[in-house]
This record gives structure tokens, C-alpha cells and sequence, in this order.
């Protein structure tokens, strides 16, 4: 207990780790581990490697050693060193005989060496038991010191990115108040020489017929036309040294960049087009590019074409930014109006997909639960695209939420909705809407079909039926109409296939539809698959027969299967 006492005392553990986790500092914490066991267990010699790469190199060394490197290999705990272990061969010639790992799970930290006790006895299980508690608190603090090194050097990045910004929203302000190409160049230029300390460039303009041409040069030599080629090859803002380590500019523009003392090429972009290019200078004062440099010259030139394109393409661009944030919002409403998840139901196997277009479209499909016993299954499909369509979809999918827990008929739901778009749509919008509800007491299905694809019942794979009973599609009349109700009743087995039109129209690059035939023979082909797996499947397929062309509506169905 008098040892116990002497080596692990507690107290001055707590201490140990209050002073290595506020170093911040793995050279400090390395040092004052070594200190510590070296201390505490009477050992002169020790020693601390650290891996890089596939080796393990000496970091702190206390007392004489050769070795410069050696092979990394895993500790997991503490070990005596072995001399018919390969790995420890040179450590126990260096006059090392044991080891501790510093490390965090999988990743070592280092590895702690030490040499004989002066009492020349062996160690014993409490001072093994000191050696790997100081050894756990050491990979404790430097995993706290690595993080806070992360986290320090992204404050830095995040401050240096934050005075970019900062710089570049001022000159973009100023570039908006010019209306010159030569007071664009200018404002240009003096950004160019004040952040980056340059005074000899090059700019590179696309004309009228995608040439490039020099419209300022201040390197006193004139770049070849050759040289023009390759630089309108550039995907990115490059340093010399980097386009010539890459191999992607030939000897020949190599010398003629270095005669002219060229140090950065830089595409400028609009939209990830380029439009022009800058050739930059070394520093005046001979300092290398930064990536900071680099992101600069690449935002800068950016902001300087945008601002030389004329007013027609501006207004165009602004005009194409406005439809992209349209398009995304209208694809927000449609996914968030869509089901989440499918319901749970005994004996019924209910999954629904909708894989929207580029040009959002307003398919919608759901499944609204009535009471215990019924719900409600629907797909509809909206005409046109865009924003309108989804906000149709949206007044939709809430009017059907309003009303299918009233018990209400199929008639009164169908010619509620209908008025509601009537009235608050113009004459050229309208939607395509199936309804049925299903009974999952008596396995039955009541529905109405009001213009839209007829779903297909598969029954012993199979088509049994096409669901067509109905009347006109929604929002072209005031007043109410009458609307034939169909009737059916499940069997165990059976499949029924709700879908829009973007299935059957799929184009190959042929421009063949994929059709209802080939629609009909995969679900009588594929009715035993579960309803998830035989839509999922579906898409696929049609990815592959349009490869090559462009999905120009959105691909939604719904799937029920009567287990």
C-alpha cells in the first residue's frame, strides 16, 4: 500500500492532466510525460516517437540515441520489448526495454520508449499501472490540443475568407456603379496591384466569335497566339509552377511565361462559362501566391467579367437566376407535400414515389387516412409546370385533407375540389385526379376516375381491370357534375397500379415512348415484388430505356398490394 501510495498518487495525477490540457501544445505534453515516468519510476533514458507517414520518427529524446527512423508498428498497451520482434530490435539495441502507446482508439499518438530503472529491477504491475494512466491523460490532452489546433487554424481560415468577402463585396459595389469597359479595367487593375502587390498583368477577353483578345497588357511583350490557346483551356485559377508540374502547358509557353515573369493564370467566369482570362505577375515583392491569393484573383476576375458583359446578357443572366430559384422552390413544395412515409397496414403493402423533372411539373399522389377502417388513396396530376403548379398541387393536397375525414361520397369530394380550382385558377389550368377508398375491413375499393390514367388492377399476373369510371378532369366547370363511382373488391394476391402520364411518356433518345404496353407487361411480369422494390425497379428501367434524352415530366405512382 506504502508503493501504491508513492507512485500513483492521485492528487498529483489531477494535476498532471490540468497542466497538460491547458498546454495546447503536443511538444510541452510529450516533454512533461516523459518528466513524469521518468521521475517517478527512476529511469534516465526515455524517449518519444512520433509516426508519419508508414514510420516513426524521434520527437523528444532524453539521455543518447541513433535512431533517426524506424518502422511504424501498432501498440495497443504496454509492452517490454522483445529482441525477437522485429520491431523492437533497434529500439533494445538503442538500450530502450520498454514501451507505453499514447494513443486515441486507432490513432497512435506517439509511442513513449524507456530505459532500464537504476535500480536495474524490473518494473512492477503499480508502476506499469502509473505509466499507463500518465499515458492515457497524455493522448487525452493532445487529442484536445489536436482539436483546438483544427478548430484555431479554421477560425483563421474562416477570418481571412471573412476579409476576402468583406474586400470583394466593396469593389463589387464599385463595379456596379461602372458603366465603361475602361473604367471596369481600371477598377480591376488597381484591386490587382493594392491586395496583391502586382503591377504587370494581361487581359484576355472572348470576342464576338469566341476568339480570345488581348484588350490590356502591361508585361511590355505581347502573349503568342499559341499561348492564348492553352490559356483558354483553364478550368481554374493556377500558378505557373502547378500549370507546369501538371504538364498542362508545353515547353515553348513554359519559356515565354518565364521571359515575361507571368506567375498566375486565372479563366474568368460567368455562370462557369468563361468569358476571359487573367495573366498576373510575380509579386513585387517576391513572395509566393497563397490560396487565399488564388481565391482572390479567381473572385476578382469573376466580378470583373460579370461586370464587362453588356446589359442584354446581364439582364439575361439575372432573368435565368430568378427562374432557378422558381424551379427550386416549386420542388420544395412538391417534396414537402408529398407523403413522408408509408402507411402501416395489416395485410396491405401501400409505397408511393415521385421522382420530379428539371422542369418541376405537379404530380401528387398521397394516402389520407378516413377512420380505422378506411383510406383514402389518390394521384393527380396538375397541368403545366413551375411555381403555379406546385401552389395548385399545394391547394389541393390541403382541400383533400380538409375534406376526407368528413365522410364525405366521392362526388361531393371530387366537385369540392373542382369548384375550388375553378374558381381560383385561370381557364388553362386543370388536374387529373384518381380517388378510391379503400375498405381494409371488407377489402374493397370505391373510386372515381376524374381524367386521369386509368390504374391497372393485376390479378394472378395478370391485368385484370383498368380503374377508367369517372367523368371530366377537375376545374373546367362551376357547377356540380355527376361522376360514376366504380367498385371492386381485393383478393389476396392482388396488385393495383396508380400512375401519371410521366411513366408512359418517357422518351428514349429515339424519341419512342416507353408506353402503357411496356408499362402492363412489367407489372404483370414484377406483381410479386414487394410494392417498394417493383417501383423502385420501375425506375430504373426507365432510366436506362431514356437514357440519352432528357425526363421531361415528373415519374410518380403508387403502389397496393393486398397480402
Amino acid at each position: 500500500m506504502d508503493q501504491q501510495n508513492t507512485i500513483i498518487n492521485l492528487k498529483s495525477l489531477f494535476d498532471l492532466s490540468e497542466k497538460l490540457n491547458s498546454a495546447n501544445e503536443e511538444k510541452f505534453i510529450f516533454n512533461s510525460v516523459l518528466l513524469s515516468i521518468m521521475g517517478k519510476l527512476a529511469i534516465t533514458k526515455a524517449a518519444v516517437f512520433v509516426p508519419e507517414s508508414r514510420l516513426i520518427k524521434p520527437f523528444i529524446i532524453k539521455g543518447d540515441c541513433d535512431i533517426v527512423w524506424a518502422e511504424l508498428f501498432d501498440l495497443a498497451q504496454f509492452e517490454e520489448l522483445d529482441k525477437t520482434n522485429k520491431y523492437h530490435a533497434n529500439f533494445i539495441n538503442c538500450g530502450y526495454k520498454y514501451a507505453f502507446p499514447i494513443r486515441d482508439n486507432n490513432v497512435i499518438f506517439g509511442i513513449v520508449f524507456l530505459g532500464s530503472k537504476i535500480t536495474k529491477k524490473e518494473l512492477s504491475d503499480i508502476e506499469i499501472q502509473y505509466g499507463r494512466l500518465v499515458t492515457i491523460i497524455a493522448s487525452i490532452a493532445i487529442n484536445n490540443t489536436k482539436n483546438y489546433q483544427q478548430l484555431n487554424k479554421e477560425k483563421i481560415k474562416a477570418e481571412q475568407k471573412t476579409q476576402l468577402l468583406e474586400t470583394l463585396f466593396s469593389i463589387s459595389k464599385d463595379f456596379s456603379l461602372i458603366l465603361s469597359k475602361e473604367q471596369i479595367i481600371n477598377m480591376l487593375t488597381y484591386s490587382l496591384m493594392g491586395q496583391l502587390v502586382v503591377n504587370k498583368f494581361a487581359i484576355v477577353l472572348q470576342d464576338e466569335s469566341n476568339n480570345p483578345e488581348i484588350i490590356a497588357n502591361r508585361f511590355g511583350k505581347e502573349p503568342t497566339l499559341s499561348m492564348l490557346k492553352e490559356i483558354i483551356k483553364l478550368e481554374k485559377c493556377s500558378t505557373i509552377e502547378e500549370l507546369t508540374n501538371d504538364g498542362k502547358i508545353d515547353e515553348q509557353e513554359i519559356i515565354f511565361l518565364e521571359s515575361i515573369n507571368a506567375g498566375v493564370l486565372s479563366p474568368m467566369q460567368v455562370s462557369g462559362v468563361s468569358k476571359g482570362w487573367l495573366i498576373l505577375g510575380e509579386k513585387l515583392n517576391k513572395e509566393s501566391f497563397t490560396e487565399e491569393n488564388l481565391q482572390f484573383i479567381e473572385a476578382i476576375g469573376n466580378t470583373s467579367i460579370i461586370a464587362l458583359e453588356n446589359e442584354r446578357l446581364v439582364h439575361q443572366e439575372i432573368k435565368k437566376k430568378q427562374l432557378e430559384k422558381e424551379m427550386n422552390l416549386a420542388l420544395d413544395i412538391q417534396k414537402n407535400l408529398l407523403p413522408k412515409n408509408s402507411p402501416q397496414i395489416e395485410n396491405y403493402d401501400i409505397y408511393g414515389m415521385s421522382l420530379p423533372s428539371r422542369s418541376v411539373g405537379g404530380d401528387y399522389f398521397d394516402h389520407i387516412k378516413i377512420d380505422d377502417n378506411r383510406i383514402l388513396l389518390l394521384i393527380a396530376d396538375v397541368s403545366g409546370k413551375g411555381l403555379p403548379a406546385a401552389m395548385i398541387m399545394a391547394n389541393l393536397q390541403s382541400s383533400l385533407r380538409l375534406l376526407a375525414p368528413m365522410d364525405l361520397d366521392l362526388n361531393t369530394i371530387i366537385n369540392s375540389v373542382s369548384k375550388l380550382l375553378f374558381q381560383n385558377t385561370s381557364s388553362d389550368k386543370f388536374v387529373t385526379m384518381f380517388l378510391g377508398i379503400l375498405d381494409i375491413k371488407n377489402h374493397k375499393i370505391t373510386y372515381s376516375n376524374a381524367g386521369h390514367n386509368p390504374p391497372y388492377l393485376i390479378r394472378n399476373n395478370k391485368l385484370e381491370s383498368s380503374l377508367s369510371a369517372g367523368g371530366l378532369i377537375l376545374g373546367l366547370l362551376e357547377n356540380d357534375i355527376e361522376y360514376e363511382v366504380g367498385e371492386l373488391t381485393l383478393e389476396k394476391g392482388d396488385l393495383l397500379f396508380l400512375y401519371t402520364d410521366g411513366i408512359t411518356e418517357n422518351k428514349d433518345s429515339k424519341g419512342e415512348e416507353y408506353g402503357e404496353d411496356r408499362l402492363q407487361k412489367y407489372l404483370e411480369s414484377n406483381s410479386n415484388l414487394h410494392s417498394k422494390e417493383l417501383l423502385d425497379e420501375l425506375v430504373d428501367i426507365l432510366k436506362i430505356f431514356s437514357f440519352g434524352s432528357s425526363q421531361y415530366d415528373d415519374i410518380t405512382g403508387l403502389a397496393l398490394k393486398y397480402n
